[in-house]
């Protein structure tokens, strides 16, 4: 009974050492294929930036320097509003003037991307 199972097992362990003994075969050939190639053209990566170019956006800045001036221009509550909260009242003149930069734009047909960036 157990010659039944033996057999079969040690076919199949043969088989198994065959198998890798080839497929060392085959990756000590393709290493020494590789070792060849190492300073062929093939294998060094191109200069993407050289291909394709690295085209840099051009952008506008602006900073608003007189906000709670031009908020009181706005609205003759800005001044107490500038008092309670000065960073709130910077951020509502930024929204403004961001929407008519947007507004001016399109109405210039200009396609752009207009966004706030705080500054660090």
């Amino acid at each position: 009974m157990t010659w039944v199972l033996i057999i079969p097992l040690a076919i199949i362990t043969a088989l198994l050492v065959w198998r890798i003994g080839h497929l060392q075969r085959l990756v000590t050939h393709m290493r020494t294929e590789l070792a060849g190639l190492t300073d062929a053209a093939v294998l060094q990566a191109p200069d993407a930036a050289a291909l394709i170019g690295s085209p840099r956006p051009t952008l506008i800045t602006i900073e608003i320097l007189n906000p709670f001036e031009l908020a009181m221009k706005e609205n003759r509550f800005a001044g107490p509003a500038a008092a309670v909260a000065p960073d709130l009242l910077r951020q509502e003149v930024t929204r403004q003037a961001l929407q008519r930069v947007r507004e001016e734009l399109v109405k210039q047909g200009v396609k752009a991307e207009v966004r706030v960036v705080r500054g660090a």
